[in-house]
């Protein structure tokens, strides 16, 4: 009950925005991380996300690429036939082939995910709805199967245990105090296939000083943060990058969880 009250509050959340659609349509400026941009933030832009609302009170939004190449497409409505409320999303190459498709049961948190390469299924990907993660590949000899979503890069650390951690260990420069320097620190964690971080960067670098950065690495370094193992469409192990922001404010200093 718990997991199926806030994918509907995800989804609905995703349907409310803050300004009226101008004739049914809203443009939305995002990063490549596919982060909403705010005023100022034009350096950054590299797609466009495109919202409508269906006559059947469905939503609909699709991004595109700065070449207009349509590369995710998404659809949330009721399933009459099936009789719950759904997600259909799909992705595209850069040559518009499909890439995958996902059917997402919103009352249930049950998934199925198939996975294409030129026109052809080469995976699928199903999900219970309560802990199992089924991966299946056209060449895999058996499923992989865990509790966590393999195609997911994922933390073994929890929100409230690594904000924690950032709280008890976190020292604000006193350089950085006596400039009034502060703000938001986004450090991209380049993880391995064993979970491990093999290289940090610092995202933005020009928003924040380098004694920040030095900070915000320094924790992480301290905590040490581990991962899942993450694999491709086919089952491979496959590297990934995670992102952790650290807000830096001189009344006082917190962290943000963000993947």
């Amino acid at each position: 009950m718990r997991l199926k009250t806030t994918l509907l509050l995800i989804v609905l959340s995703s349907c409310i925005s803050l300004s009226l659609f101008a004739q049914g349509r809203e443009i939305t400026k995002l990063d490549r991380f596919y982060r909403i941009l705010t005023e100022g933030q034009d350096s950054l832009h590299a797609y466009n996300r495109i919202s409508t609302m269906g006559k059947d009170s469905s939503r609909i939004e699709k991004i595109y690429d700065l070449q207009n190449r349509m590369l995710q497409s998404s659809k949330v409505s009721f399933n009459e036939e099936l009789g719950y409320n759904e997600l259909v999303e799909e992705r595209f190459d850069t040559t518009q082939n499909r890439k995958s498709i996902k059917y997402l049961n919103l009352d249930n948190g049950k998934f199925f995910s198939y996975y294409f390469k030129s026109g052809e299924q080469v995976s699928s990907l199903e999900f219970d709805g309560e802990k199992t993660y089924k991966l299946l590949g056209k060449d895999m000899k058996e499923p992989l199967i865990t509790e966590y979503d393999p195609l997911t890069l994922t933390p073994k650390f929890t929100v409230k245990d690594r904000n924690d951690f950032y709280i008890q260990n976190l020292k604000y420069p006193s350089q950085a105090r006596l400039r009034g320097e502060q703000g938001v620190v986004k450090l991209l964690h380049q993880i391995d296939v064993n979970g491990k971080v093999k290289s940090r960067e610092i995202l933005d670098p020009e928003e924040t000083s380098s004694i920040l950065h030095e900070e915000a690495i320094r924790l992480s370094e301290l905590y040490d943060p581990q991962f899942y193992p993450h694999y491709d469409v086919y089952g491979e192990p496959k590297e990934g990058v995670f992102v952790m922001p650290t807000v830096f404010r001189l009344s006082s200093s917190r962290t943000v969880f963000s993947n």
